[in-house]
């Protein structure tokens, strides 16, 4: 009967044991980093009222904290039939220098695909991130929004009155301009 010496399997043992422990404390460091790090979303909505043929417009605050390279996806579900109405996706470098235009026309929000007509109706959109900032997926963050909105028949737009300024949006994009301006003032302290 062949031995091994003492010392290799030991040796095999050790390492593999060792390798775990690394891997779960790569792991869980990940989790403990939070995604804004990288990204924080305030707001995406839909300007309202929103008219069956017209094009659509998103009103969004987001901030790039810095660079990374992501996924995202768009999925918007009419909520009457639970169905699937428009999807697409795509990834992008991000980065703090990336602007997007104020407002956002739908189409842009996934990369300009005008095939989502959206009929009458009550509709959520989902909106989810993955933030790709290590080589090992299980670490990748993950952002999600999700916003509910209505189209509503082209005849009915005479009935409504004007909407109203989106004073609330301007309030929290200067907020976060001043949160923006107070980071750096605290960097250079």
């Amino acid at each position: 009967m062949h031995r091994f010496p003492i010392g290799r399997p030991r040796g095999f043992v050790q390492w593999f044991i060792a390798t775990l422990i690394a891997f779960w404390v790569l792991q869980l460091a990940g989790r403990l980093i939070p995604a804004s790090v990288w990204y924080e979303v305030g707001r995406v909505e839909v300007i309202e009222p929103a008219y069956e043929g017209d094009e659509i417009f998103l009103q969004v605050s987001r901030k790039i904290n810095r660079e990374f390279h992501g996924e995202y996806d768009v999925v918007i579900v009419n909520d009457e039939t639970h169905e699937i109405v428009c999807e697409n996706g795509g990834s992008l470098n991000y980065s703090p220098d990336r602007k997007l235009p104020d407002p956002v026309p739908l189409v842009n929000w996934w990369l300009n695909d005008p095939t989502c007509e959206l009929p009458v109706g009550d509709y959520h959109m989902e909106t989810r991130w993955k933030i790709e900032w290590s080589p090992f997926e299980l670490l990748d963050k993950r952002v999600e929004f999700l916003t509910y909105f209505t189209v509503l028949p082209a005849e009915s737009r005479a009935h409504l009155p004007p909407p109203e300024p989106l004073l609330g949006v301007q309030l929290e994009m200067l907020q976060m301009q001043v949160r923006e301006l107070s980071d750096k003032l605290e960097a250079l302290k």
